[in-house]
C-alpha cells in the first residue's frame, strides 16, 4: 500500500520562486488537494538532518534547490535518491543561472532524474512534477509538436570511480555486454592524454556499487584508435601505419602513467564501508554529512531486499540496531528484529563466497555477543547494549579498518590506482550512442534507440540544442521508441529550441519550394534545349539549302561555260581550222 503523501517540499532559499510554483501547479492541478512546505538551512548539518522530515511525511514530490550551499544540497539529494525508503522519493532539481556548471550533471549522477533552470516560466517544472506524481493525470501541454526523422549522436550519463594504468571504473544503468566495444566521452580523452574514445568492456557486475547506478563496469582504454587498413594499402604502407599506432599508443601510455603518479596524492579510496540499519536514522540527526567521514557510510531505515542491498554494497560493517516487533504487528509490516537479522545472516552464509563481514547489533538488551554467535551460528557478531550512536560506530570503524585494510587493497592498487572524489570532473562520463528523434516540443521528445534504455534514463542532447532527456514510462512507446522530458536548459535554449521546432513545420514546406524550384529548373533546361535543338535544327537547314543553292549556282556556271565553249568551237570554219 503506498504511504505518499498529499505533500510537495521545496528544499531551498527561493521563497518567491516557490510561490510562483504553486500558484501554477495550483492553476492546473488544485483540485488534488497538494499541501506545499518550504525548509532552509545554512548548517551541514542541519541541512542533512532535513531528509528526516522528508522520511516522515513521505511528500509526493520533493523540489530541492542548489541555488545555495550547492554541495550541501546535493548531498541531501543523494540521501533522497540513495536512503531505503518505503517508495522511492520524486524529486526535482533546482538551479540558477549562477549555479557551478557541473552541478546539474553531479545532480542527475547523484540520481535526481529531472533537473530544470529556475526563470520567469514555471510551466515545465509543474508539467515534470505531475509526470512524476502521475503520468495519467497530467494534462497534455498543449505546444506545437513537430515531427520529423533525424539520426543524433547522444550521451548515456555514467559516474567514473576510479583509474588505473590500463582501464577505468564506472557505474551505469545501461546493461553492457562482455567485450563490448563502447565509446565514451571522458575526461582523459578532453586532456590529450589519449586520442581515443573506444573502451572494451571487461567485467560486469552488480555489486559494489558506490553510487545510484545498476551496474559496475570495468573497460580497458584503446588509447588510440587502430589504423584503417584496405586490401589496397600497400605492405609497405601497413608497416608505416602500424610503426605510427604503435609510437602513439606507448605515448598515450607514458602520459596516462604519468597523469596517475601526478594525482595519486589527492587518492582517497574509502576502504571500510559500513552500512547502517536503524530505523531513527541516528546518522542524520545533527551530524556532519555522512560523505565526509573517512569510511564511506550508508544509512537506511530498514531491509526492503537483504540479498539485493547487501550483494549491491557488500558492506564491510553492518551496524544493526535491534527494535522489538509489537505482539499486534502485521505479518508483512517491517521490523529490524531477530527475524531479519537471522535472514541477514543466512544471506551472508548461503548466497555469497568468502564474504564474512562484521555485524554488530545495537539496543541488544540482556543478550552478549557469545549469545547472538551462538543463537545464529555466526562468529563476526558484536553485541552492544546501548542506542547506535557516532562515537560508538566510528571507534568500531576504525578497530575494523585496521582489521580489513590488508585485506582490501593491494600495494599495487595503492601505486598504479587513482580513487577519484565524487566531485572531480574526471568522475564524469558519457556513454556515447545513436538515437533517431522521432517528435519534438519545446517540453517533451520522442525518439527510437536501437539501445535498451531503463526507465528515467538521463540522455545528453547536444542537437537540436544542448539540453538533457529522462525517459518517463509510457504505455504508447515500446519496443525501442522512448517518450522523454526536456530539462537542463535556460531561456535561451529554450528560446532556440522553440525556433527548432517552428522550423520543422516549415521543413516540408520549404523541401516542396526546393522540389518546385528544381522542377522549374529542369522545365526550364528542357525547354532551353528543345529550343536550342531547333535553332540548330533550323540553322543546320539552313546551311544545307545555301549549300544546295551554292551547289545549284556552281553546276550552272559550269554548265554555261561548257555552251559557251562548244558555241565558241562551233563558230570556227574549217579554213581556221587548217590554218
Amino acid at each position: 500500500m503506498s504511504t505518499t503523501g498529499k505533500f510537495i517540499y521545496y528544499f531551498g532559499d527561493d521563497e518567491a520562486y516557490f510561490k510562483v510554483f504553486q500558484v501554477e501547479f495550483n492553476a492546473t492541478y488544485g483540485g488534488m488537494g497538494f499541501t506545499f512546505k518550504r525548509f532552509f538551512e545554512t548548517d551541514p548539518k542541519r541541512i542533512q538532518s532535513l531528509y528526516l522530515k522528508a522520511y516522515e511525511d513521505q511528500p509526493a514530490l520533493i523540489l530541492i534547490d542548489y541555488s545555495k550551499n550547492s554541495n550541501d544540497y546535493l548531498h541531501l539529494a543523494r540521501l533522497f535518491t540513495r536512503t531505503i525508503n518505503y517508495e522511492n522519493f520524486k524529486v526535482i532539481g533546482l538551479l540558477d543561472y549562477l549555479s557551478p556548471p557541473d552541478v546539474i550533471r553531479e545532480s542527475i549522477l547523484t540520481g535526481v532524474k529531472v533537473n530544470h533552470i529556475k526563470d520567469a516560466e514555471v510551466f515545465d517544472v509543474t508539467f515534470a512534477a505531475m509526470k512524476l506524481i502521475s503520468d495519467k493525470d497530467t494534462k497534455e501541454h498543449g505546444f506545437a509538436t513537430a515531427k520529423f526523422s533525424d539520426e543524433v549522436e547522444v550521451g548515456i550519463l555514467c559516474k567514473i570511480g576510479f583509474v588505473n594504468t590500463e582501464m577505468i571504473h564506472f557505474e551505469t544503468d545501461l546493461k553492457l555486454n562482455q567485450n563490448e566495444e563502447i565509446r565514451i566521452k571522458n575526461y582523459w580523452t578532453e586532456q590529450k592524454i589519449m586520442k581515443s574514445e573506444k573502451f572494451f568492456v571487461h567485467q560486469i557486475q552488480n555489486t559494489h556499487i558506490y553510487y545510484n547506478f545498476n551496474y559496475s563496469v570495468n573497460a580497458a582504454f584503446s588509447f588510440i584508435d587502430a589504423p584503417l587498413l584496405t586490401p589496397e594499402t600497400s605492405e609497405e604502407r601497413k608497416k608505416e601505419l602500424t610503426d605510427e599506432y604503435n609510437h602513439d599508443v606507448v605515448k598515450s601510455q607514458r602520459k596516462l602513467k604519468a597523469w596517475i603518479v601526478d594525482n595519486l596524492n589527492r587518492s582517497q579510496p574509502k576502504n571500510v564501508k559500513v552500512l547502517i540499519i536503524d530505523r531513527e536514522l541516528s546518522m542524520y540527526k545533527d551530524h556532519k554529512p555522512t560523505d565526509q567521514y573517512e569510511y564511506l557510510i550508508r544509512c537506511q531505515p530498514f531491509f526492503k531486499d537483504v540479498h539485493v542491498e547487501i550483494n549491491r554494497q557488500r558492506p564491510n560493517v553492518i551496524a544493526f540496531a535491534l527494535e522489538a516487533r509489537p505482539e499486534d504487528a502485521p505479518e508483512d509490516a517491517v521490523y529490524n528484529d531477530t527475524k531479519i537479522l537471522k535472514r541477514l545472516i543466512d544471506v551472508i552464509k548461503n548466497k555469497f563466497e568468502n564474504y564474512l563481514p562484521y555485524i554488530v547489533v545495537f539496543k541488544s538488551g540482556d543478550s552478549t555477543s557469545k549469545d547472538f554467535q551462538q543463537t545464529l551460528g555466526y562468529e563476526n557478531m558484536l553485541a552492544f547494549s546501548g542506542d547506535l550512536t557516532t562515537e560508538v560506530l566510528l571507534k568500531m570503524a576504525e578497530v575494523f579498518s585496521k582489521k580489513l585494510k590488508p585485506l582490501s587493497v593491494s600495494s599495487k592498487e595503492l601505486t598504479e590506482t587513482v580513487y577519484l572524489k565524487k566531485s572531480s570532473p574526471a568522475t564524469l562520463g558519457e556513454i556515447l550512442t545513436q538515437v533517431t528523434l522521432l517528435s519534438c516540443s519545446e517540453t517533451d521528445i520522442t525518439f527510437s534507440s536501437k539501445e535498451a534504455l531503463p526507465p528515467f534514463s538521463v540522455l545528453h542532447f547536444n542537437f537540436p540544442v544542448d539540453m538533457y532527456i529522462t525517459t518517463i514510462p509510457n504505455e504508447k512507446f515500446k519496443d525501442g521508441m522512448y517518450y522523454g522530458l526536456i530539462h537542463g536548459i535556460g531561456e535561451i535554449g529554450k528560446k532556440d529550441l522553440r525556433r527548432y521546432v517552428n522550423s520543422i513545420f516549415f521543413r516540408d514546406l520549404e523541401n516542396q519550394k526546393k522540389t518546385d524550384r528544381d522542377e522549374f529548373e529542369k522545365l526550364n533546361q528542357t525547354k532551353l534545349k528543345e529550343i536550342q535543338d531547333e535553332a540548330a535544327k533550323k540553322e543546320a537547314e539552313a546551311l544545307a539549302l545555301a549549300e544546295q543553292a551554292a551547289a545549284e549556282k556552281e553546276a550552272e556556271r559550269l554548265q554555261k561555260e561548257e555552251a559557251k565553249k562548244a558555241q565558241e568551237t562551233e563558230n570556227k570554219g574549217p579554213n581556221e581550222e587548217e590554218e
